[in-house]
């Protein structure tokens, strides 16, 4: 499946490189394309570091991706993610 996930201030990802992050090692998740404002980032360095308000588009499993949400908003309790 695939799901756009908005990177929240003081997420997991939130300034971390995608090779940092380990998503697709550590948690089946692979990013194909970061929104960041205007501009659409396809297939992203490596290197490419998350900001708060990042828009990524992550494949994956579709549970995976549902378990794994928490990497990109942050905990469901913080008033502070983004929608």
């Amino acid at each position: 499946g695939a799901s756009v996930l908005t990177v929240a201030p003081g997420a997991f990802v939130d300034g971390k490189s995608l090779i940092e992050s380990r998503l697709r090692k550590d948690h089946g998740l692979t990013v194909v394309a970061v929104q960041r404002g205007e501009k659409t980032h396809i297939n992203p360095d490596p290197a490419w570091v998350f900001e708060p308000g990042d828009r990524a588009h992550v494949f994956g499993e579709q549970d995976v991706i549902s378990d794994k949400a928490w990497l990109f908003i942050g905990d469901a309790d913080d008033a502070g993610f983004a929608a």
